[in-house]
């Protein structure tokens, strides 16, 4: 997500999670870095991904186009402020696990995320 705010929502919410070792989370304003971190990770079998539509550089929908082709392997959430059953059907197209709108329901992120 290019907004910090996201970032840090995340960072607190995940808390627990992360100071246990459960989760490990990075952080990426741009679809481009994401895709240059995941081609990187020795961790392939171990990476969610959870992104926003729109970014600079690279929109959630060209991310997940790329990973679905490169990384079949890997999950991806789309994220966004848009309701519509325009993009839910779209990420669903381009094969993402699960759309899910802002203001997100952190409960229900980490129930999803616990399925893997």
């Amino acid at each position: 997500d290019d907004e910090k705010g996201m970032h840090e929502i995340f960072r607190i919410s995940f808390k627990y999670e992360i100071r246990s070792g459960l989760y490990t989370v990075e952080y990426f304003t741009s679809g481009l870095q994401c895709l240059t971190y995941i081609g990187s990770s020795a961790q392939i079998n171990k990476l969610i991904v959870l992104t926003d539509i729109s970014m600079p550089e690279m929109d959630g929908f060209e991310l997940l186009r790329n990973i679905k082709n490169k990384f079949p392997q890997i999950p991806v959430v789309v994220i966004s402020a848009y309701e519509s059953q325009y993009y839910i059907n779209k990420a669903k197209e381009y094969g993402a696990i699960a759309y899910e709108s802002k203001p997100l329901d952190i409960l229900k992120i980490k129930t999803l995320l616990e399925k893997y």
